[in-house]
C-alpha cells in the first residue's frame, strides 16, 4: 500500500518489501489476487494502524512517525541518476521513535508472577487483535550489571501451550515469548544482515518445563555443535549458535482464570556472550507467539512491538520466521 498526502505527495510504502507476496505473475497465473486495506485508530495508541488482507493472510501494521511529518518549504531539486534510482535500505531513514529506557534494578527482581519487586517503568504494549477492544500484551524489561530481566503479561485463551518436541523450534510449535537483542552498540543500525551480538531469545514452557533458547546467526567462538540450520523449500538460514540455556532462568504460570499467563525471566549477560549491558543505544524488539486453540500443531499469530507488524498471521515457513532483521527493531538505552 502506498501512502500519499492529501495533495498527492508520496510519503511511504507499507510494508517496505513483503517476503510473503509470492512469485510474480506469469503465464501460469489463473486470476488476480484480491487485496484490501484500511487505516484505523486504536484507543490507547498514538499512531494510526493499517489493516491489509489478501486471500491467504491478514496483517496489521503500526504507522510510526506519522505525527512527525512536516511540509518542506522552498525549492527542492533532484538531478541526474537520483531521479530514477530507488533508495537502498541503508539510505532509508530509521523510524522516528524515542529510545525506550530500561530501568535499572537495584536488587534482582523476584520471579514469582508479581511485580512487587520489579522496578517501576512504563510497559511496552503489543496488539493481539485488530480491534479497539483487544487486550494488549504488556512487556516490561529491566537490567542490572549481571542480567537482563523480562516480565510478559499475555492474554491467551490457551496459555503456555507448546509442543516443544525440539526446543530449537519452539517458535513454530506453540506459545512462546521472544526478546530480540543487538548487543553491539557500534553496529550499523541500517544493516540488512545480522552481525555478532544480534540474537533472539525464546522463552516459554514445553513438556511442563520452562525453557530459554538463544538463537545467534553470528557467534564467534561458539562450538561447532551449537550450529543449526533452519531450512525449507524457500531457503536455508544457517545460525552459528542455537542453544538451550541452563534451567532456572524462566518462571511462568497461567492466570487464575486460565485466560492468560505471566512469564518472567532473568538472563545473565555472560550467557549472551557479553560482560554487561552496552554503554550506548541498543536495538531490540519483543514478541509473542500464539498457539492454535485445541492444541492444533503450529502457530496461529505472532505479535511484535517495534518491527512494524504488531499483529499478523504467523508465517508457515521456518526459514522465513528464523531470520533476524535488526533494522526494523526499536532502540533502547539503559537507565542509571
Amino acid at each position: 500500500m502506498l501512502l500519499y498526502s492529501k495533495d498527492g505527495l508520496f510519503i511511504a510504502r507499507v510494508p517496505d518489501g513483503d517476503p510473503y507476496r509470492g512469485a510474480p505473475a506469469g503465464q501460469q497465473t489463473l486470476s488476480i489476487e484480491l487485496f484490501s486495506a484500511n487505516v484505523f485508530r486504536v484507543k490507547g495508541f498514538r499512531e494510526p494502524f493499517v489493516r491489509m488482507s489478501d486471500l491467504c493472510r491478514n496483517s496489521v501494521w503500526r504507522l510510526r512517525g506519522m505525527d512527525r511529518l512536516v511540509r518542506a518549504s522552498g525549492p527542492i531539486s533532484i538531478a541526474g541518476a537520483e531521479q530514477n534510482e530507488p533508495p537502498s535500505v541503508k539510505d532509508t531513514p530509521l523510524p522516528v521513535v524515542d529510545p525506550v529506557v530500561f530501568p535499572r534494578a537495584l536488587h534482582p527482581p523476584v520471579r514469582d508472577g508479581s511485580l512487587d519487586t520489579w522496578p517501576a517503568g512504563r510497559p511496552l504494549a503489543l496488539m493481539t487483535e485488530a480491534t479497539a477492544e483487544a487486550q494488549p500484551i504488556l512487556v516490561r524489561l529491566a537490567y542490572d550489571t549481571t542480567a537482563l530481566y523480562a516480565h510478559f503479561a499475555v492474554p491467551d485463551s490457551t496459555p503456555l501451550a507448546n509442543a516443544g518436541d525440539d526446543l530449537r523450534l519452539t517458535f513454530k510449535q506453540g506459545d512462546a515469548c521472544e526478546i530480540y537483542l543487538s548487543l553491539d552498540d557500534k553496529a550499523d543500525p541500517r544493516r540488512t544482515a545480522p552481525v555478532a551480538g544480534d540474537m533472539r531469545l525464546l522463552l516459554g514452557v514445553a513438556r511442563d518445563k520452562p525453557f530459554a533458547v538463544v538463537m545467534q546467526p553470528v557467534a564467534p567462538g561458539a562450538p561447532p555443535e551449537a550450529a543449526y540450520t533452519y531450512a525449507s523449500h524457500i531457503g536455508e538460514n544457517k545460525l552459528q549458535r542455537v542453544q538451550v540455556l541452563a534451567e532456572g532462568m524462566v518462571f511462568a504460570q497461567p492466570n487464575p482464570d486460565d485466560q492468560g499467563y505471566v512469564l518472567q525471566a532473568a538472563i545473565p549477560w555472560k550467557t549472551l556472550g557479553v560482560d554487561g549491558p552496552p554503554a550506548g543505544k541498543m536495538r531490540f524488539d519483543v514478541g509473542v507467539q500464539f498457539s492454535y486453540p485445541n492444541n492444533l500443531p503450529g502457530n496461529q499469530l505472532h505479535a511484535t512491538w517495534a518491527a512494524g507488524q504488531p499483529w499478523k498471521e504467523s508465517p508457515r515457513d521456518v526459514y522465513v520466521e528464523s531470520r533476524l532483521t535488526p533494522a526494523t527493531w526499536g532502540e533502547a538505552v539503559f537507565g542509571k
